[in-house]
């Protein structure tokens, strides 16, 4: 209603309405020429500040073309948004007086709500961040305060869908300052903000935010460093098997999928960039999950099953980035109205569209769990018929599982975890083996691969003798030359015919590698 007001009364000469009552203070504030490109601050009365007071930078009125300012103060909203959440159990019905925010976690109001809006309203984040002051009344709150208390700026998200229309979250917000009387926030949107009391302290610690967001950058750079590590390396081996052919794609798919992944952050939110950035997002994610699963399906029927179809590369590539894009096209169509508008790029969690992605990524999960449970298992008994101490073949074993659970995207489990039960340890546990993921698909195979070594091997070898036929060829007399010709021709085709008879031999580089001939499936030992 007040900014209906607000847009209808654009022609007053006043510059400012102010409707006050016991519960709340309208404030509509019309911006004029002279300044509409100044710092906004309320209350314009210094003796108000220790009630609620906040600030609007002039960058924001640089890049928005504002008309008014409308802000609302709630004297006496708090307990109206905590006294709301009823749960029954054996002994009857109980009514809660705190408010769940979008953690789950129990929060109550202890300080004034106060509501802002630009006219017209902004529709992306700001980038310089608007200045939040609160003064406290513990004295209202005594009863629900302990020493595990936490003080958090949140803001009402209505698009939490709950009974109550809305949760409270700080995505955005943080602390600058506080007391035992007042506390300073600084967030980057504008909405309906309050100073919350956390009464359990289940959530990320601002500490453990920036941890978080360190792991994540340094992973995604070792990530992005590996994969292109591990293409090069297979470009200038000339590898093409069919194995190393989908590690190659494999690793395409991870480095541009982490290369966006670091643009999300600059990309401004609610653009038709930040749709884009989404889309690609989504792209290269379930092209991830794709090849992971191909990786998966290829050592199923190289260790397991023994099947070999000369076609079955093409239906790879297909599958690969085929099925990724077929998903990208639906998943924009049926979203393309809110994609990217929740504060990020990214598919949200408040509309469910979230699931867009996690059911795929659950399906392969659950194959590729069920192929490394039945490759471990063949490990073990080839292990064992090798001989050896129970000690060394359990390291074996253990090894191989290990190397395989983040290049099968099994690590994925603790994404869903953080969801679910909020522990900060899922966090960690995911952010390490998920945004170093690249990074360990070029220890596998590359680093460790018995394949990379013995085709640098042969690299090396094909190189010294090259050198040994031109010193050779440098020191003969001119009559000799086409004799030396001819024995060097002689001498490059048998090194060939030898480097192709080394082809054939296929190996895996987990813990022990395979070799494969017309006969058996040998387990070598590499520890």
């Amino acid at each position: 209603m007040a900014v209906n007001l607000a847009k209808r009364a654009g022609n007053l000469t006043s510059e400012s309405i102010v409707l006050a009552s016991k519960h709340l203070v309208t404030v509509i504030d019309f911006l004029q020429p002279t300044n509409a490109s100044t710092e906004y601050t309320f209350p314009k009365n210094a003796s108000d500040h220790d009630k609620a007071a906040f600030a609007i930078p002039q960058a924001v009125f640089d890049t928005h073309d504002a008309n008014a300012v409308v802000t609302l103060l709630y004297h006496s909203l708090g307990p109206l948004l905590q006294d709301n959440k009823r749960s029954d159990n054996e002994t009857g019905n109980r009514k809660s007086t705190t408010k769940k925010d979008e953690s789950g976690s129990s929060s109550v109001v202890g300080s004034k709500v106060i509501s802002v809006t630009l006219v017209p309203p902004l529709q992306t984040s700001v980038e310089n961040a608007i200045q939040f002051g609160f003064h406290l009344d513990p004295m209202t709150w005594s009863s629900r305060l302990s020493k595990n208390t936490v003080k958090t700026c949140s803001f009402l998200n209505f698009s939490m869908l709950n009974d109550t229309g809305g949760a409270w979250s700080n995505n955005g917000c943080h602390m600058t300052s506080d007391n035992d009387s007042h506390v300073e926030c600084s967030c980057d949107h504008m909405t309906s903000f309050a100073v919350l009391v956390q009464v359990v302290d289940i959530e990320i610690s601002e500490a453990d935010r920036r941890a978080l967001d360190v792991i994540s950058l340094i992973g995604c750079v070792c990530s992005i460093i590996g994969t292109f590590l591990t293409c090069s390396t297979y470009l200038f081996l000339r590898m093409t098997s069919e194995r190393t052919l989908i590690h190659f794609n494999l690793a395409i798919a991870i480095m541009l999928a982490q290369v966006t992944f670091l643009f999300e952050d600059s990309a401004e939110k609610g653009t038709v960039t930040c749709a884009v950035v989404a889309m690609l997002l989504y792209f290269f994610n379930t092209a991830i999950f794709c090849w992971m699963l191909i990786e998966g399906v290829q050592i199923y029927f190289q260790v397991v099953v023994v099947f070999v179809n000369a076609e079955r590369l093409k239906m790879y590539i297909l599958t690969g980035w085929g099925f990724p894009l077929i998903l990208t096209v639906i998943t924009t169509a049926i979203l393309r109205e809110s994609l990217g508008t929740h504060g990020i790029c990214w598919l949200s969690v408040a509309d469910h569209s979230i699931w867009f992605f996690a059911v795929p990524v659950i399906i392969v999960i659950l194959i590729n769990c069920y192929i490394l449970v039945r490759v471990t298992k063949l490990i073990v008994t080839l292990t064992k018929a090798q001989g050896g101490s129970k000690i060394d073949n359990a390291k074996k074993s253990t090894k191989a599982s290990v190397m395989l659970l983040p290049l099968l995207g099994c690590t994925w489990v603790f994404g869903f975890l953080c969801v679910t039960e909020s522990t900060i340890i899922f966090h960690y546990l995911f952010a390490i083996f998920n945004s170093f993921q690249g990074f360990c698909l070029f220890l596998a195979y590359c680093a460790f691969s018995t394949e990379v070594r013995d085709s640098w091997s042969k690299k090396r070898e094909s190189w010294s003798l090259s050198r040994s036929l031109n010193a050779r060829s440098s020191k003969v007399s001119p009559a000799s030359k086409t004799t030396e010709q001819a024995w060097e021709h002689k001498a490059r085709k048998t090194l060939k015919t030898y480097i192709g008879k080394k082809q054939i031999k296929k190996d895996i580089s987990l813990g022990g590698h395979f070799k494969e001939d017309s006969s058996h499936l040998a387990v070598v030992d590499e520890i």
